[in-house]
């Protein structure tokens, strides 16, 4: 898909198309859900002590709750949020701002597209976000989603962002 595709896709659906990133981040969770299943299995199988069944059903309850809470984040990070833009506003110095509000690593300005990409750095909660910023007629659609691979939980840095970029725009 090129870059004038996926801006046009995410111009009409609201959304990132999902990728494989995305999908292999439920596999620390489900890992998790299969190791205590192996362990129940054993369990049932030689007769074992109930604590240690207990502990291991704990651990599959754990792990449903991580793919619940993995789920929720997942769909948030690919979903953009709808700001209202002044016709005037300009690409350039709205990328000015980010770097100036934001700790960033790079930022690529596209005008051609009508869209901005940044990076921010890593911190103690977070391998670094990225934010995107796209033209779209009277509004600019933001989003934040983490930047590494494998990254499941953000601790709330993403929405931290979005709240920025939508005080930053207003």
């Amino acid at each position: 898909m090129t870059e004038i595709e996926l801006i046009a896709r995410i111009k009409t659906t609201k959304e990132f198309p999902r990728t494989f990133d995305d999908y292999f981040n439920y596999f620390n969770p489900i890992f998790f859900i299969f190791f205590s299943g192996v362990a129940t299995y054993g369990f049932f199988k030689s007769q074992g002590q109930l604590t240690f069944e207990l502990i291991s059903i704990s651990f599959i309850c754990i792990g449903v709750f991580f793919i619940f809470l993995t789920f929720i984040r997942l769909n948030d990070n690919i979903k953009f949020k709808t700001v209202a833009a002044d016709s005037n506003i300009d690409i350039d110095k709205i990328g000015e701002r980010l770097q100036e509000n934001f700790k960033l690593i790079r930022i690529n300005v596209n005008k051609d597209l009508g869209k901005i990409e940044a990076f921010t750095q890593t911190r103690a909660f977070s391998w670094g976000e990225k934010l995107t910023l796209i033209w779209n007629e009277n509004t600019i659609l933001i989003n934040s989603r983490p930047s590494g691979y494998l990254q499941a939980f953000t601790i709330f840095e993403d929405g931290k962002n979005i709240k920025k970029l939508q005080q930053l725009l207003n």
